[in-house]
C-alpha cells in the first residue's frame, strides 16, 4: 500500500506538468487563429471579397437576352414564312393547276405572297393596335416579294425538274413550289427580327431612384426625404429655441 502511494505521488507531478503544458499550447493555437482572422478581415476591408461571387455587367446580360430573342424570332420567322409560300404553292398547283407561272401573273402572286407574310408574321394584323403596322408590313412585303422574283428569274436562272413531285419543270422564278417559300422565308424572317423587343426591366436590372416627396416651400418643389427631414428637425430646432 505505501508502495502504490509512493508510486502516486511520484506520477502526480508529471501529470500537473503534461496538463500546464496543454493549456499553454491551446492558448498559443487561439492566439495564432484570433491574429490570422483578424488580418483576413482587415484584407476584406481593404481590398473586398474579390471578383468570385460578383455578377456579369448589366450590358452583357441585355446583350445575351436580346441575342436569344433574335435567334428565336428568326427561327419562328422562318417557319412562318416557309409554311405561307408553301401553302400557295399548293393551291396554284393542286388547286388551280398552275405547275409553273410567268410574265405578270407571276409578280402578282409573288405581290400576294409578300403581302400575306407581311399581314402574318412578326406583329400579327390581329394583334391589339397592329392594324396600321400590319398595313404597312404588306405594302413593303409585296414590293419586296416582286423585287424578289424578279432577281430570281434574272440572276439565279437554274433551271430544276421536279415533275416527278408534280411541281413542273423550268427555272426556280418560274416554279411556285420553289420561289414562293423562298420569298415567303425570308420576309418571315425580316418581319420577326424586326418585332424583336426590349428586354423587360426587372428589378436586377433596374436602378432604384431615391425616393421623392413634396414639401411645402417657394414652387413646392421636390425634395428628397432626406432633406424634408432635415427640414423638420430645423423647424423643432427653432421652437425649442423659442
Amino acid at each position: 500500500m505505501a508502495a502504490i502511494r509512493g508510486a502516486a505521488a511520484h506520477l502526480a507531478p508529471g501529470r500537473l506538468i503534461q496538463k500546464s503544458a496543454g493549456r499553454a499550447l491551446l492558448g498559443e493555437l487561439e492566439t495564432v487563429l484570433a491574429r490570422r482572422a483578424e488580418a483576413s478581415s482587415r484584407f476584406v476591408a481593404l481590398f473586398g471579397a474579390g471578383p468570385a461571387a460578383a455578377d456579369p455587367p448589366l450590358t452583357e446580360r441585355r446583350a445575351h437576352t436580346t441575342l436569344h430573342s433574335m435567334l428565336k424570332r428568326l427561327v419562328v420567322g422562318l417557319i412562318k414564312g416557309f409554311m405561307i409560300g408553301l401553302v400557295l404553292a399548293l393551291i396554284l398547283m393542286k388547286g388551280l393547276g398552275l405547275a409553273t407561272f410567268g410574265g405578270l401573273l407571276a409578280y402578282l402572286i409573288a405581290s400576294i405572297a409578300g403581302m400575306l407574310t407581311g399581314l402574318i408574321a412578326g406583329k400579327p394584323i390581329w394583334a391589339k393596335e397592329a392594324k396600321i403596322e400590319a398595313g404597312l408590313k404588306a405594302a413593303v412585303g409585296a414590293g419586296i416579294a416582286a423585287a424578289a422574283l424578279f432577281a430570281l428569274r434574272k440572276w439565279i436562272p437554274f433551271e430544276l425538274d421536279l415533275g416527278g413531285v408534280g411541281a413542273g419543270t423550268g427555272q426556280i422564278g418560274s416554279l411556285p413550289a420553289v420561289s414562293l417559300p423562298l420569298i415567303t422565308s425570308f420576309l418571315g424572317m425580316v418581319f420577326e427580327v424586326d418585332n424583336t423587343r426590349e428586354p423587360l426591366a426587372t428589378d436586377a436590372t433596374t436602378p432604384i431612384a431615391p425616393e421623392r416627396k413634396r414639401v411645402q416651400g417657394d414652387g413646392d418643389a421636390e425634395l428628397p426625404e432626406d432633406a424634408e427631414l432635415e427640414a423638420e428637425h430645423e423647424s423643432s430646432r427653432a421652437r425649442r429655441t423659442r
